[in-house]
């Protein structure tokens, strides 16, 4: 873990993002500390957004094979007691409340189409584990991580439709607006 609540609450961010990259330089080759241009992206209804680690809250990275990721640090419920823990409450208000931040994926760096749940996908950050936005979990969730509110109809966290991705193998939530976990899972 790279913070906690009373850093957090201190407004000591700084530290916090310092620690990220000796935690993911563990695991991952980063060829790049701190990307610091913003990057426009599209919604798949072409509305536009900016990423970019341009905030106290919001640190990017790069990777040697060219996937960015950015890191937004979040105060979670803003109680130390459920800072960050996912296994306080899964399938309820705490998907959403909990997590301590979000790590957002670009697979394909700055090469296109550099869409929001095409190329662009999303993860929350607890300190027990790391969960895919938009999964089944989340359906219990604030309609920001839902799947039907946040990928099907666009207006919710950005790469919100990783959950889908994952459990079904598929992105044809790009072509078919009746998908669903519990029903139908293919357009075809």
């Amino acid at each position: 873990m790279w913070c906690d609540a009373s850093t957090f609450h201190s407004g000591n961010l700084e530290s916090c993002q310092k620690a990220i990259p000796e935690v993911l330089s563990r695991y991952l080759n980063i060829q790049k500390l701190k990307v610091q241009t913003k990057y426009k992206y599209r919604t798949i209804k072409s509305k536009y957004f900016y990423l970019g680690a341009n905030n106290n809250y919001t640190t990017a990275y790069t990777l040697k094979d060219g996937t960015i990721l950015y890191f937004s640090i979040y105060a979670g419920d803003n109680y130390s007691e459920n800072w960050c823990k996912a296994s306080k409450d899964l399938t309820g208000a705490g998907r959403f409340y909990y997590h301590c931040g979000i790590l957002l994926v670009d697979i394909n760096g700055l090469s296109g189409p550099n869409t929001n749940n095409r190329d662009l996908f999303g993860f929350k950050i607890f300190q027990d584990g790391v969960s895919p936005i938009g999964n089944i979990a989340d359906e219990n969730a604030s309609y920001w991580h839902r799947f039907k509110e946040s990928c099907m109809q666009d207006i919710g966290s950005a790469g919100s439709c990783a959950g889908w991705v994952l459990e079904t193998g598929n992105l044809d939530y790009q072509y078919c607006s009746d998908l669903s976990y519990k029903n139908k899972r293919k357009c075809k």
